[in-house]
């Protein structure tokens, strides 16, 4: 759970087969009660404090809705007792949850994961495509192939095979990995060689980045 779940490609939401939801709940909820919470300087450490006073509230703040709108916490979602200063919160995970839900319609940016369940692959990009964020996701299987494929059908900026990539709607562009998108950032101007008589492009010698205010 990188920068305690405050980045913008963060995988917030898990589709798990509902017939492995139980062992896919409980595996990740073991990795996520692994996790050392501690001091970001901390080489050891793998969940810091979130930013502010002010971003602890509106974290705590989206956890009690999870509740109250009906999901059920695994594990976590409070206010870290371990610590007696600094803004730190359990990392928190829910089951049990419906689209409806806020904790699955708005980014929380914050440490805290939802599982849903999915019946076949239909469902699950349906799921998947049904929401306004479309930043960065991921698709795992043992098939590759049929990875990718599955992939194709998410409407999303990148999509990861078996790991995560850095949108798309409204959480931004995130296709600015490839070389398409990298020229945005990038000037092109003409070279001339003196010793030759013919004029190459510069996309045949090289590219000037440029910095854009």
């Amino acid at each position: 759970m990188p920068f305690s779940g405050q980045v913008c490609f963060a995988q917030t939401r898990i589709l798990a087969l509902r017939s492995r939801l139980d062992e896919i709940a409980d595996a990740y909820v073991r990795a996520i009660g692994s996790l050392r919470i501690g001091d970001p300087w901390n080489p050891q450490t793998q969940v810091g404090p979130v930013l502010n006073a002010r971003q602890l509230d509106r974290i705590l703040n989206y956890i009690a809705q999870g509740g109250q709108q009906g999901g059920q916490i695994l594990v976590g979602g409070g206010r870290s007792e371990n610590f007696n200063r600094g803004f730190f919160i359990d990392p928190a995970v829910f089951a049990n949850v419906t689209p409806e839900m806020t904790i699955l319609r708005e980014e929380i940016f914050g440490p805290v994961v939802t599982i849903q369940a999915y019946d076949d692959e239909e469902e699950a990009v349906r799921i998947a495509n049904d929401t306004d964020l479309g930043l960065s996701g991921s698709v795992y299987s043992r098939d590759v192939e049929h990875a990718y494929e599955i992939a194709c059908q998410i409407r999303t900026g990148q999509v990861g095979i078996n790991g995560v990539e850095l949108a798309h709607k409204f959480s931004g562009v995130g296709r600015e990995g490839d070389r398409r998108g990298s020229r945005r950032s990038l000037k092109q101007n003409l070279s001339s060689c003196p010793s030759r008589d013919k004029e190459y492009p510069t996309d045949s010698l090289h590219l000037r980045p440029t910095i854009k205010p």
